[in-house]
């Protein structure tokens, strides 16, 4: 099992109360689920998130020696 983290984060109340009430409807309960739940929905943001944000450019610079090298940029 995880190591769990107690944390203190502002968030916007609307997007919280919303998420609670989803929570909820689905487990009837907040306790221990709300915390389970959050931690799914930023494991699944990051899942899904890193592959829409990440980016290979590459670019191939040319010096004065006709040496050629390319950088690779991840965005």
């Amino acid at each position: 099992m995880p190591q769990k983290e107690k944390k203190y984060i502002h968030v916007d109340a609307e997007v919280l109360e919303a998420f609670k009430n989803r929570v909820f409807a689905k487990y009837r309960t907040l306790h221990k689920y709300l915390g389970e739940e959050l931690s799914r929905a930023m494991a699944e943001y990051l899942k899904d998130s890193r592959n829409a944000h990440t980016k290979f450019a590459t670019h191939t610079f040319k010096t004065k020696q006709k040496a050629s090298f390319a950088l690779y940029v991840v965005v």
